[in-house]
């Protein structure tokens, strides 16, 4: 019996592969398997680029751990390249180990600056393993957007009861655009807007999930992109560390200078390791 739990309910394939270059891995015998999938999709450069690589042990000779009293300044510099690509000129970025904890991070940002307790999403929204993203019989109002998908206006008719009734006490829309449960689908645009706009209307933080969605999977830099929306948080994993452990949450001003204004405290073993 291997030493090693796998719970994901899949069938190990290959226990055997001993290494990777680009889009192959390779077993124990020399052969190679074209891996379809980047890993868990957080390979969009291919294992084992050379640049991040060489980044990598750049680091370790360096420095690859810091402490809550002390960082570095490559820190600061990825965060304001990252604040570039986002466009959130003035805002704030933290860094973490995976795309879950940087979720529980962005919810628990919006839970300190609101003053709502429900959590708004769409139905295929994949959130995180942990267990308050994936329970979601109390506390969250899912939008079903199922019969949506092939309304030519995205929403029925004005009466649509798909959105309302939005609870007054929403405190985030957690938006997965281009979801990463099943097909990669788009939701309507008017949907997403009219979703958007009722979460705002009621105060709510809007969260853009682009843990799976991001790093170009859907043809721009992030699902949100292909909406004319503008959120709050930006959540990035996966393809961000191009096989390395690194999630990060990016605010834009107005959150930033709302969170500094509270007395939001938060502290992780691998909080903005250079």
């Amino acid at each position: 019996m291997s030493a090693v739990f796998n719970s994901t309910g899949h069938h190990v394939e290959l226990p055997d592969i001993v290494s990777a270059s680009g889009v192959h891995v390779i077993d124990g015998s020399g052969r190679r398997f074209a891996d379809l999938e980047s890993g868990v999709w957080c390979l969009p450069l291919g294992h084992a680029h050379p640049r991040v690589n060489e980044a990598m042990r750049a680091r370790l000779d360096a420095m690859s751990h810091a402490g809550f009293c002390y960082t570095s300044p490559i820190v600061e510099q990825a965060a304001h390249a990252l604040l570039d690509v986002v466009g959130f000129t003035g805002g704030a970025v933290v860094f973490l180990a995976s795309g879950s904890e940087a979720i529980e991070y962005a919810r628990q940002v919006a839970s300190a600056i609101g003053e709502g307790s429900v959590s708004m999403c769409f139905h295929d929204t994949y959130l995180g393993s942990y267990r308050a993203t994936r329970e979601r019989s109390t506390g969250w109002h899912v939008v079903d957007w199922e019969r949506c998908a092939d309304c030519p206006g995205g929403l029925r008719d004005p009466a649509c009861d798909t959105v309302e009734p939005v609870p007054a006490d929403v405190v985030e829309m957690l938006l997965e655009l281009g979801s990463s449960s099943g097909p990669v689908r788009f939701p309507p645009t008017p949907l997403v807007t009219r979703c958007v706009d009722l979460a705002r209307d009621r105060g709510a933080t809007i969260i853009a999930n682009e843990v799976t969605t991001g790093i170009g999977r859907t043809g721009e830099w992030f699902g949100f992109q292909h909406y004319d929306i503008d959120p709050d948080i930006v959540v990035v994993g996966k393809g961000i560390g191009n096989g390395y452990p690194v999630s990060a949450i990016v605010m834009n001003e107005a959150t930033t200078t709302t969170l500094a204004q509270t007395p939001f405290r938060y502290a992780q073993s691998h909080q903005n390791d250079p």
